[in-house]
């Protein structure tokens, strides 16, 4: 694994649970929006299945969500502890901004007064500096 795809885990697993969490929106409008059951239409399934149909979803996504964000904030911790041990603060600042706050390149370098260029090289050398033990 590069630097690159080591650091980029952490955006991955944070637009997953985005995903998962758009899901479990989703889930929640399904069950708000059942209604009650027409007594003279003889419907095989009644809103209630579908509400418990919907609620048993519900919570699987939510344990699901939980367990990633569990498994992120690990990861995090994990990506935040390698990134400091590069000595450049330039270059830290550099993977913090990109790879922890999810910065543009064009907005790293407004944050730190550079030519978008010179922050593309200096993000190189960050990668060449990020020892993996894993």
């Amino acid at each position: 694994m590069t630097a690159k795809e080591y650091l980029n885990r952490y955006h991955e697993l944070d637009a997953s649970i985005n995903s998962l969490c758009d899901e479990l929106a989703h889930w929640r409008a399904i069950a708000t929006r059942i209604t009650p059951p027409d007594k003279f239409n003889g419907r095989s399934v009644t809103p209630s299945d579908k509400v418990g149909q919907a609620v048993a979803k519900i919570i699987d996504l939510e344990d699901r969500i939980n367990a990633e964000i569990d498994v992120l904030v690990d990861m995090r911790d994990d990506i935040r502890n390698t990134i400091s041990a590069v000595d450049d603060a330039r270059l830290r600042q550099i993977l913090v901004s990109r790879y922890i706050n999810f910065k543009k390149w064009e907005e790293i370098a407004e944050i730190m007064h550079t030519d978008l260029r010179w922050i593309y090289r200096l993000h190189g050398k960050a990668l060449q500096k990020i020892k993996i033990d894993h």
